[in-house]
């Protein structure tokens, strides 16, 4: 099944908000409650919500919505160093 992690982030000194995303295969699928490492972060994150596509074996995964002092710009660079993707990089 392809797992899509998904991050939202704002930056509070520009005020946008972005969504990255990391994809992976794998047949266990996280549950509500679980925690997932990244080199991305410093410490764990739980899984805050679960959606399950079974028709298209695609799984969604929403992380914990992050603020940050770092420009849009410059945190997206930072995610996309350790793999994740900018929502319309996504095909």
């Amino acid at each position: 099944m392809k797992i899509n992690i998904c991050q939202r982030f704002k930056s509070t000194t520009d005020g946008i908000l972005k969504m990255v995303v990391k994809i992976y295969n794998s047949n266990i699928i996280p549950r509500k409650g679980d925690f997932i490492e990244d080199e991305a972060w410093k410490k764990p994150k739980k899984v805050m919500e679960v959606t399950i596509n079974y028709n298209i074996e695609e799984c969604y995964v929403d992380l914990p919505f992050e603020e940050t002092e770092y420009s849009v710009e410059e945190y997206t660079k930072m995610y996309k160093s350790h793999g994740w993707k900018e929502l319309q990089e996504i095909s």
